[in-house]
């Protein structure tokens, strides 16, 4: 009996603490998971909205007709160092950042 009176007296002085501290590490790592999902989860709807955008205005055709327009020689340069799909790319980070400071809290 004065095992059990024992374990009751340890677990409300030095047991509790640990009870305390373990369910709050859950609790803010529970917090911090879902956070970083719907974190995720709106990335991904503000890269739909920055593509839909980039296909309704169709930039990427309006950059390869530009780039079409040049010599051949200076289109082979161009291609050699990839200037097309680096312009593509810094146009899609552009309208995905434009998008992300639209949404509230991203």
């Amino acid at each position: 009996m004065f095992e059990f009176l024992q374990s009751i007296s340890d677990f409300f002085t030095t047991g509790i603490y640990t009870f305390f501290e373990e369910a709050a590490d859950y609790f803010i790592v529970s917090l911090l998971i879902w956070y970083l999902k719907a974190k995720l989860l709106a990335l991904e709807y503000a890269w739909d909205i920055a593509s839909q955008v980039l296909d309704a205005f169709q930039i990427s055709a309006k950059i390869s007709a530009a780039f079409g327009l040049l010599p051949a020689s200076a289109m082979n340069i161009v291609n050699f160092f990839r200037f097309p799909e680096a312009v593509n790319l810094i146009v899609s980070a552009a309208a995905t950042r434009w998008v992300i400071k639209v949404i509230p809290g991203l």
